[in-house]
């Protein structure tokens, strides 16, 4: 190789060695902050090649790079969340990587959203990541915590956190039910043993639970105030229907056997 001494770039970064001081890199060394991209090419790219992870989101720009995120942009997809949050490098969610002894990231996926850093809303409910995660866009907020502890929290990765047919955008915005919101955590928002998703396809109303239709009776004893032992009950856009018909039977039995002893 060519001698030091008449090599203008020894680390052969692409940096000469009069210009590496004015960036305080290390002529010496091709890769300062050892975040696997070489001085010269963080200097092209706009990256700070004496910090390994310019943006301060928890990923070095290396591993931004091989994940397509931004490394001067510490939150890519503009969901409330960091790249590292959702990648899980980020453990104690402080925006910055936690780092193992040997100064590489440490990753737990324990604390990872498992989100796509690169899609603001991972699982396409009409809610962004971060929102998902803080439960802000959720008005049922008190009703239960997530699993990290935040109450109100819907699954990011899941479109349907409650599994009630419903998707988790549609609840809170309440798009399927006349405005009205339904819990996203909650697959029975109203408690009367039918889900949501169901609810709205029959009609009935997911946040009433004495609404007519929706369970059994609903007080419904008698046949416009008749009080005798039928019991009718009310179907959805069938009007009433009596429920014994045998009993009914019996009746016209009875009175036929009436009539036969009349005519003897």
């Amino acid at each position: 190789g060519v001698p030091d001494v008449t090599d203008g770039d020894d680390d052969g970064d692409g940096i000469p060695d009069a210009d590496e001081a004015a960036h305080g890199t290390d002529p010496k060394n091709p890769d300062t902050d050892g975040d696997g991209v070489n001085d010269g090419q963080e200097v092209k790219d706009g990256t700070d090649p004496t910090k390994a992870d310019t943006d301060g989101d928890g990923i070095s720009d290396g591993r931004e790079k091989d994940l397509g995120t931004d490394p001067k942009k510490a939150d890519t997809d503009g969901d409330g969340l960091t790249d590292g949050e959702e990648v899980g490098t980020d453990v104690d969610q402080d925006g910055k990587a936690v780092k193992n002894d040997d100064g590489t990231a440490k990753v737990d996926d324990s604390k990872a959203t498992k989100t796509d850093p690169k899609k603001a809303d991972t699982d396409g409910d009409g809610i962004n990541d971060g929102d998902e995660v803080s439960g802000a866009k959720n008005p049922f907020k008190g009703d239960k915590a997530d699993p990290n502890g935040k109450p109100g929290n819907t699954d990011p990765n899941n479109a349907d956190t409650d599994g009630d047919g419903i998707n988790d955008g549609d609840e809170v915005t309440g798009a399927k039910n006349g405005g009205k919101a339904t819990n996203p955590n909650k697959a029975d928002t109203d408690g009367d043993g039918i889900n949501d998703g169901q609810e709205i396809k029959d009609g009935t109303d997911p946040l009433n639970p004495n609404e007519p239709g929706n369970n059994g009776n609903n007080g419904n004893t008698g046949n416009s105030g008749n009080k005798g032992n039928t019991v009718w009950q009310k179907l959805p856009k069938t009007g009433y229907a009596g429920i014994p018909v045998l009993a009914l039977g019996l009746l016209a039995l009875g009175a036929g056997a009436v009539m036969v002893r009349r005519r003897k």
